[in-house]
This record gives C-alpha cells, sequence and structure tokens, in this order.
C-alpha cells in the first residue's frame, strides 16, 4: 500500500504503513494530518488501516534527504545604485582645478541681474518680432560658456562652449582687484571684477555680473595674503 500525505498545503510520499508510524512516532506526521491510501479519498493519517494496530515492527528510519522539506527562500538584497555624484564622478567643473586645490567660489554671470534693461528690450522684441529670441539665445550660450573660479591656489576664467580660451593668474601673483559696479548691478547684488597681476600692467581677467562681488574679493584677499 502507496501513502500519500498532505501537510501544511506540502504532499509528501509514497511511503509503507511502516515508514508512516515511524513518522508518526518521531513528530514528523501527526495523526491530524491526511492521507490518501493507493489512490483513494483523503482521510486522517489516524485512519490509515494498520498504523495504529502496532503488530508489526517499525522498520529503520530512511535517512533524512529523503523526506522532502520546504525550501525557504533566499533573502536577495537589492543593489542600490547611488548616482554618479557619489560613485566619485568629478563635480561640475572640476576640470579647472587640479589635485591638491579647493574650490572656493565658482560663477556664471547672470543675465538679468547684470543688465536688466537688455533683458527687458529682449523679451519685448519677442512679442514684437520674435528677434529678441535670438538674442537672448545668443546671450544665453555667452553666459553659460563664462566660467569664473577660485581655487585656494589660483583665478580663473574660461570662456568659450565648442572652442575655449582659459586665463588665469595664481593667487601669489595678484596685484590688484577691482569691483566695478553701476546703479542696477548694485540694486541686484552684482558687480563686473577685474582682476591683474604684477607681471601685467593692465588687467588680465574681467568678468560681468558676478554674484557676491565682495564675497569673491574677500576670498582672494584672506588666500593670497596667507
Amino acid at each position: 500500500m502507496q501513502i500519500y500525505i498532505s501537510k501544511a498545503g506540502q504532499q509528501y510520499g509514497p511511503y509503507t504503513v511502516e515508514q508512516l508510524r515511524v513518522y508518526v512516532q518521531q513528530g514528523n506526521f501527526t495523526t491530524a494530518d491526511l492521507a490518501c491510501c493507493d489512490g483513494q479519498n483523503w482521510v486522517t493519517v489516524a485512519q490509515v488501516p494498520g498504523l495504529m494496530s502496532g503488530s508489526q515492527q517499525p522498520t529503520p528510519v530512511p535517512p533524512s534527504s529523503e523526506l522532502p522539506t520546504r525550501h525557504k527562500k533566499k533573502r536577495t538584497r537589492k543593489r542600490v545604485v547611488e548616482p554618479l555624484s557619489k560613485q566619485g564622478r568629478p563635480p561640475l567643473g572640476a576640470d579647472l582645478i587640479e589635485a591638491g586645490e579647493r574650490q572656493l567660489y565658482k560663477a556664471n554671470p547672470a543675465m538679468f541681474r547684470n543688465s536688466p534693461i537688455c533683458f527687458i528690450i529682449s523679451i519685448i522684441l519677442i512679442l514684437a518680432s520674435g528677434l529678441g529670441l535670438v538674442i537672448l539665445l545668443f546671450w544665453w550660450l555667452n553666459v553659460k560658456g563664462m566660467t569664473f573660479m577660485v581655487s585656494n591656489e589660483r583665478v580663473t576664467l574660461r570662456k568659450g562652449i565648442l572652442s575655449k580660451h582659459t586665463n588665469e593668474i595664481f593667487l601669489n601673483d595678484i596685484r590688484n582687484v577691482q569691483i566695478s559696479q553701476s546703479f542696477f548691478q548694485r540694486i541686484f547684488g552684482v558687480a563686473t571684477i577685474c582682476i591683474s597681476s604684477a607681471a601685467q600692467a593692465g588687467v588680465e581677467i574681467t568678468c560681468g555680473g558676478l554674484r557676491n562681488p565682495n564675497k569673491v574679493k574677500d576670498i582672494i584677499d584672506r588666500h593670497r595674503r596667507g
């Protein structure tokens, strides 16, 4: 007689009566579990013919590997992909500094704050003929292609998008820092910064529309004196 056992939604077997008796004695199955004998209807283990008589000696228990076991699902830990900026990708503008330098200030010139009247005229021209859109686009490309950066070693001005022009002065060589503000620039908190070195008679770096101009001058003065 072949006996199949249903326990906790899992089916085991087939077993003989002797094998099933041993498993019940060892606690692998209980008399309340369901059993199917030779393809007949399911009954409880207690109702299996000859199981509870005890007239036969139990047969040796088969290796535990023969008993079906429920496999636990292996938990997999999802790998969290960090943004590129957290995986060691250089920050924006890192090509302007070298190893060992610290970026202290970096900005692009402002558009509206630097020249509000020209900005408003360009908006009016957009509504009138569309010419203002060309002016604003050219202006925006020019602004985005200009980067003013101060590190603990030098001041760098880079211009251009397709072609690049870079001008830099080491802090120890700076002779003079000038801040020039028009009426509207003073209202909106921007200025034109001019920097000259001891090696040249004139101004070497000029950049207009920079925010916090006094802060930029303080950074340069503090590090060139240190």
